[in-house]
């Protein structure tokens, strides 16, 4: 089954990377932390003592408008140590441990509140969603001037004569008289999401306090009593700020359940009833590759109504 479960993610990862490049895809690098809340340290995930830096990288294409999906790399360290917790320094047998995380996966996505931001008014002054109002109806803008509407697309012309062209996401392009683009209007939008995946982790812990000698052998002591690879569940999300139409920052953050009970190298000897989480947090900066305005085939349409005007 585990065999299989593999398969399936690799066949994923390569239908990724056959997707072709286009303005509906990004790069990113997140920077932040990891830590971890297992057999040693039960209850305080934000322990500064036990919190370290971690990096990420991510491809992400634009499935729709609302939701992505990702190929996805992280690295980082997880530790914990008996000594940190007031009702454990005592205890007469002290654990410690640290290990590095490695973990590949593919993510998915969901925009909560969506990208479809653009409205416009009827003769009442009534705002009304761009796709929520009949497509024969006179629509007019925040300021009370007529839009010429072309599908999905609505047209003006300002003061100077130059051609106002707004799209479904209420990104505006302004053309001049010989229709070459004098400008581009992209809305600043916060953007809140949930994140799910699927993928494999990997670690190599390094336990002191174990007792491999004498009559109290640890079963952790054993040799290939763990595996060091893991089937891994990324669950967690973000808020997403969209400050020009290429970059964007994001504030993430989610939990990995590893579906192991040894990413510490502990379990019997402390609490073999629970499998151990790990998070990764941070600051992701996102850039748009590919993105370079062309006349799309609907401004190309505008264009020639209003140059016959």
């Amino acid at each position: 089954m585990k065999h299989r479960i593999k398969i399936n993610l690799l066949l994923v990862f390569l239908a990724f990377s056959t997707l072709g490049i286009s303005q509906t895809h990004e790069f990113s690098g997140l920077l932040g932390f990891s830590s971890y809340e297992g057999d040693i340290n039960k209850r305080d995930l934000f322990l500064p003592q036990e919190s370290h830096f971690s990096f990420g990288l991510q491809y992400k294409k634009y499935l729709n408008k609302n939701f992505y999906g990702s190929l996805n790399f992280h690295y980082g360290a997880i530790s914990g140590d008996d000594r940190n917790f007031e009702d454990r320094a005592q205890w007469n047998r002290v654990l410690s441990f640290s290990s590095p995380v490695t973990e590949l996966s593919v993510q998915f996505e969901w925009l909560l509140n969506g990208r479809e931001v653009m409205y416009v008014y009827d003769i009442e002054g009534t705002k009304h969603k761009w796709n929520a109002i009949d497509s024969l109806s006179t629509v007019y803008n925040k300021s009370g001037e007529k839009l010429d509407r072309f599908g999905n697309f609505f047209a003006d012309r300002d003061k100077d004569g130059n051609l106002r062209v707004k799209d479904p996401d209420g990104n505006i392009t302004i053309y001049n008289r010989n229709f070459e683009i004098l400008e581009e209007i992209y809305p600043k939008r916060f953007t809140p999401y949930i994140l799910v995946g699927l993928g494999f982790s990997f670690f190599s812990p390094e336990t002191d306090g174990l007792v491999s000698e004498g009559d109290n052998i640890d079963p952790e002591t054993l040799p290939n009593v763990y595996k060091n690879t893991h089937f891994t569940v990324p669950i967690g999300g973000g808020l997403r700020y969209d400050f020009s139409p290429r970059h964007a920052i994001s504030l993430e953050a989610a939990y990995r359940y590893p579906f192991t009970d040894y990413i510490d190298g502990i379990s019997d000897s402390r609490d073999p009833d629970d499998n151990d989480w790990y998070l990764i947090a941070g600051l992701r900066y996102s850039y748009k590759m590919g993105f370079k305005k062309k006349y799309m085939h609907e401004d190309l349409e505008i264009m020639e109504q209003f140059r016959r005007r």
